[in-house]
């Protein structure tokens, strides 16, 4: 027999345990193989990000064309956070102003970069365009102190992917491109596949007293996603339906866990939420 009476109990942020857990004390033990739980509502800000070490997905290379026939490769790793193909291409141009790595028209005192990352809306992709960079200064420009001088032959700057994790965010392929860096023509590359510039589609509640005998991953309470909602914005979800679920154990303490689509734990950076859950009573 199932009771018709639900009791909710709140979680915020002071329950927060770790970047993705939150933990909620009974003032005494409870009998969870009597109870039900079912996710009623959840107010969480979207801020976790979707390019970091732990993924493994914020490291790419460039080859940039120095004094003659010499091609130097630059390494970029990329600070945690979470980006769009402007925040790339930012991140890009700084660098290349880090390394001496453009040119100064001489009149609007504009930086002329070499390679750009942008996005390309009709055809749902990145587009990669590298521009040659000339044998010798061109008329209306400086250098720069440090630029490591003009080739030899009109050269483009090339992008390396190799790191499968960061090609997904792109959507490229792993490999060089172009493939040849000699060249007077500006060359343009688009996304080999679909870009997925977060790789986490959505979140995965799991609470620590459910029992679920038909999923591996026994804890799900509920899922999640950030789809229509700005970074740092907050997501309000409330439940259609309740989906009452079993629990096992006798406990003083439950602790809700957050993941992704892979159930990797989710990193939190802001901890103000509000998670309300339902109990009731099975006989």
């Amino acid at each position: 027999m199932v009771s018709s009476t639900s009791f909710p109990i709140i979680l915020n942020e002071s329950n927060n345990i770790s970047d993705s857990a939150y933990r909620y004390k009974f003032p005494a033990n409870v009998d969870f193989s009597k109870i039900e739980v079912a996710l009623s509502d959840i107010s969480i800000y979207y801020s976790w990000r979707s390019i970091t070490s732990s993924y493994n997905n914020n490291k790419f290379s460039f080859t940039f064309p120095a004094s003659g026939t010499t091609i130097t490769t630059y390494d970029i790793t990329l600070p945690d956070g979470t980006y769009n193909s402007n925040d790339l291409n930012n991140y890009l141009q700084w660098f290349c102003i880090e390394h001496n790595l453009y040119l100064i028209n001489s009149t609007t005192g504009d930086y002329r970069y070499y390679l750009t990352i942008q996005e390309n809306p009709s055809q749902y992709a990145i587009e990669f365009i590298s521009y040659p960079v000339p044998t010798s200064l061109p008329a209306g420009y400086t250098a720069p102190a440090g630029f490591g001088g003009f080739p030899s032959a009109a050269t483009r700057p090339q992008l390396v992917i190799n790191n499968e994790a960061f090609g997904q965010i792109i959507g490229f392929n792993l490999g060089t491109f172009p493939t040849t860096a000699v060249g007077a023509s500006p060359y343009s590359k688009v996304s080999d596949f679909v870009p997925q510039l977060s790789p986490i589609q959505s979140v995965i509640i799991l609470l620590d007293a459910v029992s679920n005998p038909f999923a591996s991953n026994s804890g799900v309470i509920g899922t999640i996603n950030s789809k229509g909602t700005n970074y740092g914005s907050l997501i309000s979800y409330s439940a259609p339906e309740y989906n009452w679920i079993s629990c096992q154990g006798v406990r003083q303490e439950i602790t809700i866990n957050f993941v992704d689509q892979l159930f990797r734990p989710l990193k939190i950076i802001d901890k103000n939420l509000t998670i309300r859950l339902l109990l009731r009573y099975v006989d």
